[in-house]
């Protein structure tokens, strides 16, 4: 995903993060102030949710 703010969405919401439409190998970046909140949105992401 690009590098600036617009690319951005709100991984509070399963919803918003599907909506990004990243495909299966695709890098995406998530940040947070809160490690144990980035580990888990990681953990879904890596997985392959449509299978």
């Amino acid at each position: 995903m690009g590098g600036d703010d617009e690319d951005g969405v709100d991984a509070a919401s399963s919803l918003m993060i599907m909506t990004l439409g990243a495909e299966k190998g695709a890098e995406v970046v998530v940040t947070s102030d809160n490690a144990d909140a980035v580990e888990a949105i990681a953990a879904l992401i890596e997985k392959d949710l449509d299978a």
